[in-house]
Parts: structure tokens; sequence; C-alpha cells
């Protein structure tokens, strides 16, 4: 059965999507990956441990500009319960003005009508940091359809930034920068130095970003909405996490 998928607008005034293999700088992500898209819905629909109900993502936008500021960091001892006096400045990655365009597809229609309902009811929602607040500019329920090879031109510009799987990407002859991606995560209980912790662990695939006005040429037809904004799904062909 075929459920329909959800597309939204959002912006936000700043925003940081933290790489996680960077420490003394922060630098940020061009866009969401798709874990923190799945914390946006965990956070949405108040579960409190990861559960599987997004099976695939397409995330696309622009932002205005970044921005490199400076905070000072302490660190926290856990065996004195406290933070430690030295502290040391941080540099942090910061997105101005982000414009983002989500396509969502569930894993059931429970979960659509519960996601239905908590959009039209929803407090103060953030995506990545708590401070880095999101306004809702369209929620659209639609069906997807392919662009068939006779309406293909032999270049077309990108619309917005994006997220592109690497398999797509050799289908559209472009380049792009290559990031590994968090998706799906589970909790785990881990042992580290005589004590026990709670982890997240992901799965990660493999994708391509394509800026905006990047001259693509497809070779196969593509996937777009009922406004002609393509759908690049990043999570396909990935075994999902049965939580």
């Amino acid at each position: 059965m075929q459920f329909p998928l959800l597309k939204l607008r959002l912006q936000q005034e700043t925003a940081v999507f933290r790489n996680p293999l960077t420490t003394e700088i922060i630098e940020t992500y061009p866009l969401p990956p798709p874990s923190t898209i799945i914390g946006f819905f965990l956070s949405l629909l108040r579960y409190s441990e990861p559960r599987q109900i997004i099976s695939n993502v397409s995330i696309q936008g622009t932002h205005e500009s970044m921005i490199r500021d400076y905070v000072w960091f302490r660190r926290f001892s856990e065996a004195e319960n406290r933070f430690e006096k030295q502290q040391k400045p941080i540099l942090i990655h910061t997105l101005l003005n982000l414009q983002l365009v989500l396509h969502i597809q569930f894993f059931d229609s429970a979960i659509v009508e519960h996601v239905r309902n908590s959009l039209m009811n929803h407090g103060f929602l953030y995506l990545g940091r708590a401070e880095d607040l999101v306004k809702i500019d369209e929620i659209k329920w639609f069906e997807a359809h392919d662009l068939h090879e006779q309406e293909l031109d032999t270049g077309r510009a990108m619309s917005y930034d994006a997220f592109v799987p690497n398999k797509d990407v050799e289908d559209l002859r472009a380049n792009g920068i290559p990031y590994r991606l968090s998706t799906n995560y589970t909790l785990q209980e881990v042992s580290l130095r005589k004590r026990e912790l709670t982890i997240r662990e992901c799965q990660w695939i493999d994708a391509l970003f394509l800026e905006k006005g990047t001259i693509i040429e497809p070779s196969k037809p593509l996937q777009q909405d009922s406004d002609g904004d393509y759908i690049w799904w990043c999570m396909q062909n990935q075994d999902l996490l049965r939580v």
C-alpha cells in the first residue's frame, strides 16, 4: 500500500548540524543529515527512544551565508561533578537564514496520522541545536511521479543545494562534495573506563552535496513532487534497523 508523502518547507535563522568528526573546530554540514530529520520527528511525536518511523527522506535547501563564531568551552569532570576551571575558545561554523525543502516517506498509515495531528498542534520546534528554532512555511501531502525520458533536457540546473546518494549522482553526470551521513540509529550500552554508557550506534550512507545551480544531465527518469521539485531519496537500498 502506498502512503502519502510529506513535503515540508522550513526556515531557520541560524543552524548548526555538527559533523561528529570535528572537535577543536565545530564544523557544520551544509544541510541536516537524515539522522537529524529522524530526531526532529521523534521529538515532534514525543518519543523518548528511537523508533522506526521514517523509511526515506530527501533533503534540499539553501542558506544565505555562514559565520564563524567563538564560544568559551569548559570540560565537565564527572569524577568531581563540576566544570573544570580551565576554559578555551571553540570555533563554531553557523549557517544563516536556512531554507529547507524536505520530502519524507513514513512506514505506515498510523504514523502518517500521528504526524498529521502533531504538525497541526505543535509547540516550539527546533532542528539541530535546541536554540535553532524552526518556522514551518508549508505542510503538504502528495504523491511522487516520474519525470519521463522525453521530458528530460540535455542540461538542468539544480534549484536547491541537495544531498544526492552516490549511485544517483552517476546517472546525473555531475560532480559534488562527498559526505558520509548518519541515518537510523539505536541505543547501545557500552563499558568505558569501568563506566556504563549509552551511545548511539548509527548506520551511514555515502552521498554527494550538489550546490544550487549545478548542471545535471540525467540519463534516467527522475522523481518530482506536484510542485516540480526533484526528490533525492537518501536512504534507498539500506538495511533498516528494527527497534
